[in-house]
């Protein structure tokens, strides 16, 4: 076997064994935030039945705690999303590196014998691919919910602190509010440049 081809062949097996346990971790961490919300969602149900713990806490301090917990709630979210994007960062990276190998070994033989993340993934995970006709990619409607679920999330944690810790409400949501945004950005950055960045940089 030529020497090179057999080098290709052997890191295009690492890349596609990491990619597939960055795709395992991906799903946890992806199950992990909706348990996150779930738990986040059911807290503020019994929130109102805390009053007698509550109680143990000096008044002037009640607000400050709470603020302490509905900010330790958001940053726990906020993490949960970087976590799940950094997955997919890796996913791409050794999907983007696979698909590279794939064209230098079809170089190598002369034809078009390794072609799944080359081309087939690549255009069906291409940000342009959207819908086709009447049916929209599954992956398209996944992001659609999960954006709305984390935005959810935070909406509720903010309702929270308007409710039980008023006089640093103003402060909570705006701050909030931008990091929501700025990871959400983040997201959307990741599949436009980045994307386009990484197939530059690993095509070199």
């Amino acid at each position: 076997m030529n020497e090179q081809l057999e080098v290709l062949l052997k890191e295009y097996e690492d890349r596609r064994e990491e990619n597939s346990i960055h795709f395992t971790r991906y799903n946890k961490q992806a199950n992990y935030a909706y348990l996150y919300a779930s738990v986040v969602i059911a807290i503020s149900g019994i929130l109102p039945s805390l009053e007698t713990a509550l109680a143990k806490i000096p008044a002037e301090y009640q607000e400050i705690f709470l603020l302490a917990v509905f900010s330790f709630g958001a940053m726990v979210g906020f993490y949960l999303f970087s976590s799940t994007l950094d997955s997919l960062y890796m996913m791409y990276v050794n999907g983007i590196r696979a698909g590279v190998i794939e064209k230098q070994i079809n170089e190598i033989l002369g034809k078009d014998i390794l072609l799944w993340n080359l081309q087939i993934l690549n255009h069906l995970h291409s940000p342009k691919l959207i819908r086709i006709k009447d049916w929209i990619k599954p992956s398209v409607l996944v992001v659609v919910w999960t954006m709305l679920f984390f935005v959810s999330t935070v909406f509720v944690l903010c309702f929270l602190s308007y409710i039980f810790s008023p006089q640093y409400f103003v402060w909570y949501v705006v701050i909030v509010a931008i990091l929501t945004a700025f990871h959400l950005y983040q997201w959307f950055a990741l599949n436009k440049t980045g994307v386009h960045y990484l197939w530059d940089l690993i095509q070199k």
